[in-house]
């Protein structure tokens, strides 16, 4: 716990902890709303996604996390082809521009997100007019990233929307959308919940390729079992995902990477609505609180 001129802030440093603040159903619902974050206001919509926001800066969050479970899970249980088809809806020519749309934003995202970045500019917002200054260039790159990216899935998508025929997770919000006659709905809405998606299912995992990737490099000796096991047992036919449970070394391989590293070390920010008392010791209401991801 440390007390700073921005504010409190709170490190829980065990998975017991976590548990005790996040999940308690005596404090679980004072202790999850979120601060008000630059990035959140500013890249994600003024607070229209459900990542970032909460009830307090989003009335109709219940609503959209709501929407958001029931799309993914209906389009992303097949995890085996979950691509940017399932997105928009449309198989993606070999010279399309989106993966790489989703890079270029997925890199200003990481760089704007970062605890340094965001809470400067949420403390300076008027540093992202200064010109020739690293926030003012990070911040224009990340909107220009952003809009590219929503003009080509959204914007184009709902151009090519057929009522009662849709086509991806962009069909399925815009279905409901007209559903509710555009009452809570908004554009904004769906773009910041796509933002979401992108981010969860893309984002994560070319992270995480790459974390397993540097692990392989500093240990050879374990990529050469691997190697040795996929061989033995694959053969030259392709691989898929019913194979897993043949490669036992490097299911646990992987799965110590993604145990050993995160891609949010300190996790998404927290904020308590009250005064919490956990553990002997008492967590003051608009506390920001983090937890430790990585052992």
């Amino acid at each position: 716990m440390c007390r700073t001129i921005i504010g409190n802030f709170c490190f829980l440093n065990s998975a017991r902890l976590v548990r005790q603040v996040f999940t308690n159903k005596e404090i679980e619902l004072v202790s999850n709303d979120r601060p008000k974050m630059f990035t959140a206001a500013q890249v994600m919509y003024n607070f229209n996604d459900v990542s970032f926001s909460d009830q307090v800066n989003n009335i109709y969050w219940l609503k959209m996390r709501k929407l958001l479970h029931s799309t993914v899970m209906f389009y992303g249980s097949g995890v085996e082809n979950f691509s940017v088809q399932q997105i928009t809806g449309e198989e993606q020519s070999p010279d399309s521009k989106v993966p790489q749309m989703i890079g270029d934003f997925a890199v200003c995202a990481q760089k704007i997100l970062t605890p340094t970045v965001d809470s400067i500019l949420s403390i300076f917002p008027f540093l992202r007019f200064l010109p020739v200054t690293y926030y003012k260039e990070l911040f224009g790159n990340t909107l220009k990233c952003r809009d590219m990216l929503m003009e080509e899935v959204f914007t184009k998508g709902k151009a090519k929307h057929v009522p009662g025929e849709p086509k991806g997770m962009v069909g399925s919000l815009l279905e409901a959308q007209m559903k509710n006659s555009n009452d809570w709905l908004t554009d904004d809405h769906i773009r910041a919940m796509l933002l979401d998606i992108i981010a969860a299912a893309f984002v994560t995992s070319t992270e995480l390729l790459k974390s397993f990737f540097l692990y392989m490099a500093h240990y050879p000796q374990v990529m050469k079992k691997i190697q040795q096991e996929i061989d033995s047992t694959l053969g030259h036919r392709s691989p898929s995902l019913d194979d897993r449970r043949s490669f036992p070394f490097m299911e646990a391989a992987i799965l110590e990477v993604i145990r050993s590293t995160s891609n949010v070390p300190l996790g998404v920010w927290h904020e308590t609505r009250e005064d919490i008392l956990t553990d002997g010791f008492c967590i003051p209401r608009g506390t920001v609180v983090r937890k430790q991801n990585c052992p």
